[in-house]
């Protein structure tokens, strides 16, 4: 994908990191990938972009610890891709569907969700 120019250079990175690693804490994508204070606003956008377009999920979250193993501070998100987090099987199911079942699925799902979801919003999540 992003030899197509489908993804951006700051998610490439991100994705690599979060592919060799399994499941990885926010944190350490951050260390794993070179990425420095100054990234902050690119390295966001990536995750966001990654995200959205289903190359990465949250999984997990873990307790951060510090030298001593000792647990301190908010619990970290942690990422995995799409794959390890539902398995490949999701993907070859998927790819049969037609986005216009795809929709109505996913219409279904939100309603299930929200059943006051209005009909404009949810084909607005739904196909951006």
């Amino acid at each position: 994908m992003y030899n197509d120019g489908k993804i951006s250079h700051w998610a490439k990175r991100i994705y690599e990191v979060i592919e060799s690693g399994g499941s990885v804490p926010l944190e350490e994508i951050k260390r794993l990938g070179g990425f420095k204070k100054e990234d902050k606003s690119k390295f966001d956008s990536a995750i966001t972009e990654l995200q959205t377009k289903l190359y990465i999920a949250m999984c997990d979250s873990r307790n951060k610890r510090n030298a001593k193993g000792e647990e301190y501070g908010w619990a970290s998100t942690m990422f995995c891709t799409t794959e390890e987090f539902w398995g490949s099987d999701v993907f070859e199911t998927t790819a049969n569907i037609d986005s216009e079942e795809a929709t109505h699925k996913i219409r279904e799902q939100i309603l299930r969700l929200n059943p006051t979801a209005k009909e404009k919003k949810m084909l607005k999540f739904i196909t951006g």
